[in-house]
């Protein structure tokens, strides 16, 4: 069974509006997985707009690399001008697509509507416990995972 997952980038466009760009990814979903991958390898907004623009995904190696879905869909674009609020925002399209997580990186250009301690940095919703909204993805791991992403001793895993 697939852990299902939203990649969202949330910006101000060209036009000056609040918008969330957002693509599901099928395979791996879970923090430990996609999540470390989306903290160690996308660190910057030019690159997680380019992994947003490629719309649905299969799955993102431990390197970063897209597996294309077949029937591939594009990227999403939500205005969030009638949103209440990104816990809103994020419980809608998680029903939506039916993903257990959903990651949010929040732009610069954005800065004027969340905290100043989001601006670029990876965020998580976990559908199941929805509290851990507030919670940093860099929170969830050690220092070693961070440097070390897919050691051995972490997880199985032959090296990265």
């Amino acid at each position: 069974m697939a852990t299902r997952s939203n990649i969202v980038l949330i910006k101000v466009n060209k036009g000056g509006e609040l918008v969330a760009e957002s693509s599901y990814c099928h395979w791996d979903g879970y923090p430990d997985y996609n999540g470390l991958i989306l903290e160690t390898v996308f660190k910057k907004t030019k690159d997680i707009q380019k992994l947003v623009n490629r719309g649905e995904m299969s799955s993102i190696s431990r390197h970063g690399k897209v597996d294309k879905m077949v029937d591939r869909g594009p990227k999403e674009i939500d205005s969030l001008a009638n949103n209440p609020s990104l816990k809103q925002y994020a419980k809608e399209k998680m029903e939506k697509w039916g993903t257990e997580y959903l990651y949010y990186w929040v732009d610069k250009s954005a800065a004027a509507y969340v905290p100043k301690s989001w601006v670029e940095k990876w965020r998580v919703v976990d559908f199941y416990h929805p509290d851990i909204q507030e919670q940093r993805l860099r929170l969830l791991f050690s220092e070693d995972q961070l440097k070390n992403p897919f050691k051995k001793d972490h997880y199985g895993y032959k090296g990265g």
